[in-house]
Formats: structure tokens, C-alpha cells, sequence
């Protein structure tokens, strides 16, 4: 599975989440779904893999509840 498939399948129940989303539980699914990406920039080290992969492959802004590909009016 990839990151991306790993995020959807997060979305699906709250039991699910609850594990994909713990580090501490899910460590070796997160890298190994990181690992069938070849060339693959490693996660940051201050980031636990889920956000990583949130970062990388979500639609939405985790700080904003704008859609990523959405324009801000202040940017020309």
C-alpha cells in the first residue's frame, strides 16, 4: 500500500484511525508504505509519519480549512 491509500483508509472508522494514526502503532505500517515509493524524500524528524504522509498527500491544509488548491484573494 502507499502513504496515499494509507490516509484513506484512515478515513473510513474511527477504530482504523485511532491505529494509523498512533505512531507509536503503526510505525512499521507507515514506513513500509513510505518504502514502496522509490525516491521518496524521508520524513522530517520533527514529523511522526501519518503527518507526513497528511502533509504529502492531503487535499486539505492542516492549519487552514481552504482546500490546498484554492487561491487566496491576496495573492496575485
Amino acid at each position: 500500500l502507499l502513504p496515499s491509500d494509507l490516509l484513506a483508509w484512515a478515513r473510513t472508522s474511527k477504530p482504523l484511525r485511532s491505529f494509523l494514526m498512533s505512531e507509536a502503532r503503526s510505525h512499521r505500517v507507515w514506513a513500509r508504505s513510505f518504502s514502496n515509493i522509490s525516491g521518496s524524500i524521508p520524513c522530517p524528524p520533527d514529523l511522526h509519519l501519518p503527518a507526513y504522509a497528511a502533509l504529502c498527500y492531503s487535499k486539505t491544509c492542516q492549519v487552514s480549512p481552504l482546500d490546498v488548491y484554492q487561491r487566496s484573494p491576496d495573492i496575485a
